[in-house]
Order: C-alpha cells, then structure tokens, then sequence
C-alpha cells in the first residue's frame, strides 16, 4: 500500500501513519491546509530528487520500531510471489 493509500484509509494500525493522521487533523484544527500529491521517482524532478536525498538523510539519525503490520505485510507479499 502506497503511503497515500495509507493516509486515505480509516483503519491502519500503523504507528507512524496514525501519528501522521493526528498532526494532519492539529494542522486542519489550525487553519492550515495541506495538499499531499503523488509524484514519480527518480525521473529527474529537481525538487522531488531533494526530498528523496533529505528523507534518506534523515532515516539514519531517526531509530524507529519495526512496526508488526509492516513486517506481515512484507511476508504476505513475499508468499504470494512465491
């Protein structure tokens, strides 16, 4: 499921998304308005590539727990392509 999907969903069990969620609704409570877009990968975007770079900089100072739904999602689809 794509991040966007996941956003979209009402029922995730994901930590992470929910915590995305609840910031989501703190920022609409405050007048704020966020427009998520989807946009390809690696074709070159100046400003996509920049936040790809920043994202992968930032994961190796954040230490997250795996999160359990992950880590079943990735065996449920590894199983299927077998």
């Amino acid at each position: 499921m794509s991040l966007l999907e996941s956003l979209r969903s009402s029922s995730t069990r994901n930590p992470l998304i929910k915590e995305v969620k609840d910031f989501y609704r703190h920022l609409l409570s405050k007048g704020v308005r966020i427009l998520f877009s989807w946009v390809p990968s690696h074709v070159g975007i100046t400003g996509n590539e920049l936040a790809d770079k920043s994202a992968k900089s930032a994961t190796e100072f954040l230490a997250r727990p795996i999160v359990y739904a992950d880590v079943q999602s990735a065996v449920n689809q590894w199983c299927h392509c077998q």
